[in-house]
């Protein structure tokens, strides 16, 4: 039975990197020493247990905080309490953009009325493209779902293929964007070949 548990607590033994396992070894050191209170190798293994999935480098930066914020030997919450928080932020894509984009032309053409020309809020250069390739007002507009829906497919599709072609083009003026349209719509440029 002893064998079994034995086996069982070196199947489950943690495998570390060596610079986590050396920069954890220095700092229960420095604890022991500092707060002159003895690290078991019980207390070592808890240690281990509650901060393996930190970075080292987070490591050492908690630690130290912990060195000089508390009174006591830090206890495995204090050290993860100091660990620098960092944002993770997903990247933006042009197919999150051209969502947001979808939902800020709806609400322009609800808030609109369609005999208006003139807005306090102009549309987008390419919001009116992508809103032209999805069928319209009408179609945006439209109380079938189906319909409403390949519009709102077309014009997030539309909307991220110019988006992302204008930007690889450095295009990223309104006035640029609508020079640019303007000039595609007449034939003189090729956004497709340009963005190749």
């Amino acid at each position: 039975m002893e064998q079994q548990n034995q086996m069982n607590v070196q199947s489950e033994q943690i495998q570390l990197s060596a610079g986590f396992s050396a920069s954890l070894k220095q700092w229960l050191k420095i604890f022991g020493e500092h707060y002159q209170q003895a690290i078991t190798e019980v207390n070592a293994a808890a240690y281990v247990i509650g901060l393996r999935d930190i970075s080292v480098d987070d490591l050492n930066v908690a630690c130290e905080e912990a060195l000089k914020e508390c009174e006591f030997i830090p206890k495995i919450a204090d050290i993860r309490k100091r660990i620098p928080w960092k944002l993770k932020t997903l990247p933006i894509t042009a197919q999150m953009i051209a969502l947001d984009m979808y939902d800020k032309t709806m609400n322009w053409l609800r808030v609109t009325d369609s005999r208006e020309n003139q807005s306090k809020e102009e549309l987008p250069p390419v919001c009116e493209y992508a809103m032209k390739m999805a069928g319209g007002r009408n179609a945006m507009l439209s109380g079938k779902p189906d319909d409403a829906e390949w519009a709102r497919k077309h014009f997030v599709e539309n909307y991220e293929q110019i988006y992302t072609r204008l930007r690889e083009q450095g295009i990223t003026t309104r006035e640029g964007v609508r020079e640019t349209l303007g000039m595609w719509k007449q034939g003189k440029v090729d956004l497709e070949s340009a963005a190749n």
